[in-house]
């Protein structure tokens, strides 16, 4: 096959795996919506609308997903996030590895604003210690900076449920490395 008959040949294939995958999850999302749990339908919702705001937001698919919401202010950083089913465990309150993934992404968000130009932070350790159960709707992550140096940096975020209760504690370390285009 010529150049222009392969190029023309594999968008057909990818129009093809498009229309398969269209209609995949038309299936999916019909699924949900006829047997699924009202917290189902709550979590379908929540991806979705997700994954629609990506290109308006330029934001991960992890923000987006989880919903969180980024302040800087004078000393550091606040992200917040809704508490939904998304994010429960088998008990039914937010899941540890949930309320890690807020805290890196604070200090990670925080951390790759103050780094140069050309430079981006990676996390190199991260250290959280949970205290009380993360109920009710909304969770606050404070993050600031106790270490800014040449190849690294270190940071504390501290979560806490609505009711000002801090239910978790968390230190970062990141490295600075060049940027990736």
């Amino acid at each position: 096959m010529t150049r222009k008959k392969d190029s023309k040949y594999n968008g057909y294939i990818m129009m093809l795996r498009r229309d398969q995958v269209g209609t995949r999850m038309t299936e999916l999302v019909k699924q949900i919506m006829d047997n699924g749990s009202e917290a189902d339908q709550q979590v379908l919702e929540q991806v979705l609308t997700g994954l629609a705001q990506k290109p308006a937001k330029q934001q991960t698919y992890i923000n987006l997903l989880f919903g969180f919401e980024t302040e800087f202010t004078s000393d550091g950083l606040a992200m917040t996030m809704p508490v939904t089913s998304l994010v429960h465990n088998t008990l039914g309150i937010v899941h540890g590895g949930v309320i890690t993934t807020l805290a890196d992404t604070a200090m990670g968000t925080l951390a790759n604003k103050m780094v140069p130009e050309g430079q981006a932070a990676v996390t190199t350790e991260i250290q959280v210690h949970f205290f009380k159960e993360a109920a009710g709707s909304r969770l606050v992550c404070k993050c600031s900076v106790l270490h800014k140096g040449r190849q690294t940096m270190v940071f504390e975020s501290k979560v806490y449920r609505e009711d000002g209760i801090m239910c978790g504690h968390s230190t970062g370390s990141f490295f600075i490395v060049p940027k990736k285009n």
